[in-house]
């Protein structure tokens, strides 16, 4: 396995496993916090999603979103939620639980979204 090597200017070297996965824990929060402000932050958005069954028979949805912020079109990853079966009310329930944890989105326009395209 190969950890992240950064080095400072003082020319010193990270190599350590621990600190590696700090590292990428840290920037992958920013991420996500910068993908949910500006979901907050976008007049609209739209949630792409896809369910698949892996061969171990565990139900996932990848969720991604779509948004103009200041007049350019981004389109990022969002989650990869774990299902306990693929039918469309659990992908529906998954999706909303998921957005009403933020409570600064519209939920009320992505519950009537989601529940007429999925069921």
């Amino acid at each position: 396995m190969s950890y992240i090597k950064a080095s400072n200017d003082n020319g010193s070297i990270y190599d350590n496993h621990t600190t590696s996965l700090e590292m990428l824990d840290t920037l992958a929060q920013t991420i996500k916090d910068k993908i949910w402000q500006d979901l907050a932050t976008c007049s609209a958005f739209g949630i792409m999603l896809d369910e698949s069954t892996d061969i171990t028979i565990e139900s996932h949805v990848i969720l991604y979103v779509k948004y103009c912020l200041y007049g350019v079109i981004k389109v990022r990853y969002l989650k990869l939620l774990q299902l306990e079966s693929a039918d469309a009310q659990t992908i529906y329930n998954a999706v909303i639980a998921l957005f009403d944890k933020k409570r600064k989105l519209n939920l009320l326009f992505i519950k009537f979204y989601l529940y007429n395209i999925l069921m």
